[in-house]
């Protein structure tokens, strides 16, 4: 498995953790946050580099530029399906769609 697959793998298993989802929302700042990951990665056994979840957590702000990570950020980079979740607006909505989730969620 390539390093970087077997890093994704990793985030994605520590993000299936509410707990650790909620102590990045809470953190002061991005660093703070993936201090956070790392010392959660850590006690799994997981190497995850700060440089590397920094270009992660850079890649999904890309797609939506939140001041923090909002929950569903956190469950996307998790792998989980967050399409369905409550009454929210869903991410599929791009400029492709036009904002008519009708056949693109």
């Amino acid at each position: 498995m390539a390093k970087n697959q077997k890093q994704f793998t990793q985030l994605q298993e520590l993000l299936q953790s509410a707990t650790l989802r909620k102590q990045i929302r809470a953190a002061r700042d991005q660093k703070t946050a993936i201090k956070r990951v790392v010392a959660a990665g850590a006690k799994q056994g997981f190497t995850l580099p700060e440089v590397w979840l920094q270009q992660a957590f850079d890649d999904v702000k890309l797609v939506r530029k939140p001041v923090r990570l909002s929950e569903r950020e956190l469950l996307a980079l998790a792998g989980r399906n967050v399409a369905d979740a409550s009454s929210e607006n869903k991410l599929c909505h791009t400029d492709s769609c036009g904002g008519n989730h009708g056949g693109c969620c």
